[in-house]
């Protein structure tokens, strides 16, 4: 599906294909390698947000705030940060990265 090594934990594999979330950032180039991936850069829907949330609630070890108006996750070894929003409000952020992968659907977008 989308990284090169190791693929993340079944429950961050869930939370993107259910929730219809992206990926964002250096885990969404098409060359990525899972190995060194220090976090996965996530951004669930807003129609999806609240349904999303209280399932990351049930899942997570570790919940705080983080940078941007996200939350930092720790579900079993991955480490997350999660926000609601639409990708391109997020892609048009200078700050993110060139790439973003829909696990659902197996798209991978590059901005140009």
């Amino acid at each position: 599906m989308g990284w090169k090594t190791q693929r993340p934990g079944y429950k961050l594999m869930i939370l993107l294909a259910e929730y219809d979330s992206w990926v964002i950032g250096s885990a969404a180039a098409p060359d990525c390698d899972y190995a060194t991936v220090r976090d996965f850069d996530i951004i669930i829907p807003w129609e999806k947000w609240d349904t999303a949330v209280n399932v990351i609630l049930r899942f997570a070890t570790q919940v705080k705030a983080n940078s941007f108006g996200g939350w930092k996750v720790y579900i079993d070894e991955d480490e997350l940060d999660i926000w609601p929003g639409t990708l391109q409000t997020i892609l048009a952020r200078p700050q993110f990265s060139n790439y973003a992968w829909h696990p659902k659907s197996d798209t991978r977008i590059q901005k140009l």
